[in-house]
């Protein structure tokens, strides 16, 4: 039997995907299908979908990813955050399967070069696997890492795994007082991308493009949710604070969040992320990414996202195998 071990890459469509999508194990937002669709409106590529077979034809993992091609000369692919396990996380054999069997299919699909930000963790273990599979590490690119919070707990247990002065300012905010609202409409779509175009310029910061998060806001599926809270004065007029995160499969992430200056007063940041949470947990969702902890992250966000209680975690970083050097 080959290096796969009986591995292999299978093309399927949208229905084949969302089936097998409730069996990912703490997929990133990046490799929902969602996700990938709308990003591919934004920039030039295009997504393909691929359930991850084992030897006993079983849906072991699954993994979008984004190609650049000309029929005539193949071309090059990426996939971000990826690939998703399925069922359990795998292991180091598996994962080395997984790799055979990728580049097994870049040949078939003439894919000459691939470059990859795995979803695997940043260990010794994952970079030598990496290595002696013929992969390249990117220097020069902050590996993705967060922090993601278990929602299996109750509210009261989840309040009180809150770090103390993050406690302290949320029951400081809940006293000074706030309208939270949810739901998305044209108009508070329309709001909320104006004040995001607003605080990007001012604070001078590129973020998620407003191209991809009007995509985003536009997609539809039986695994995705849009999700945007507002928060307003108690006289419930103009909004002073915004949140969106984003239901894909078990989980939720914070994709962006943003106060004016009276919201910086009121500290509207903290009930909104704090509602966000017990949203989730309502919803029956197993898990919350805070969206992004690492070594770029400002000071001032990562106290803030660290003061939530949850699990940090930090990815293998950027990896390449083929002929060319760049995408």
């Amino acid at each position: 039997m080959s290096r796969t071990q009986g591995w292999r890459l299978t093309e399927t469509d949208a229905a084949g995907w969302d089936a097998a999508w409730p069996m990912a194990h703490q997929p990133a937002l990046t490799q929902s299908r969602e996700y990938a669709e709308a990003l591919c409106r934004t920039v030039r590529c295009r997504a393909r979908f691929f359930l991850i077979h084992d030897a006993h034809g079983l849906v072991r993992g699954m993994t979008a990813i984004l190609v650049r091609e000309a029929w005539w000369l193949g071309g090059g692919a990426r996939i971000n955050r990826g690939p998703v396990a399925c069922g359990s996380p795998w292991n180091d054999e598996e994962r080395s399967r997984f790799l055979w069997a990728l580049r097994q299919a870049a040949f078939r699909q003439r894919w000459w070069y691939l470059r990859c930000a795995f979803g695997w963790p940043e260990t010794p273990e994952t970079r030598n696997l990496l290595a002696a599979t013929g992969w390249r590490h990117l220097p020069g690119h902050d590996p993705w890492g967060s922090h993601r919070l278990s929602l299996r707990a109750g509210t009261e247990a989840l309040r009180a795994n809150l770090l103390g002065k993050w406690r302290n300012l949320l029951g400081k905010a809940e006293r000074m007082g706030c309208v939270i609202r949810t739901g998305v409409t044209e108009e508070r779509l329309r709001e909320l991308l104006d004040g995001y175009a607003a605080f990007q310029r001012d604070k001078g910061f590129d973020g998620i493009s407003l191209p991809l998060l009007r995509a985003l806001a536009s997609r539809r599926g039986q695994n995705w949710g849009f999700h945007l809270l507002t928060a307003h004065a108690p006289d419930g007029r103009e909004a002073i604070g915004s949140l969106v995160t984003i239901t894909h499969g078990d989980g939720a992430t914070w994709l962006i969040g943003m106060t004016s200056e009276e919201g910086r007063r009121r500290l509207v940041n903290y009930p909104l992320l704090w509602r966000a949470i017990l949203d989730a947990r309502e919803q029956g969702l197993a898990w919350f990414d805070l969206g992004g902890v690492n070594a770029a992250t400002p000071a001032g966000i990562r106290h803030f996202k660290e003061g939530v209680g949850a699990t940090p975690y930090l990815l293998v970083g950027e990896w390449s195998w083929g002929f060319w050097r760049s995408w």
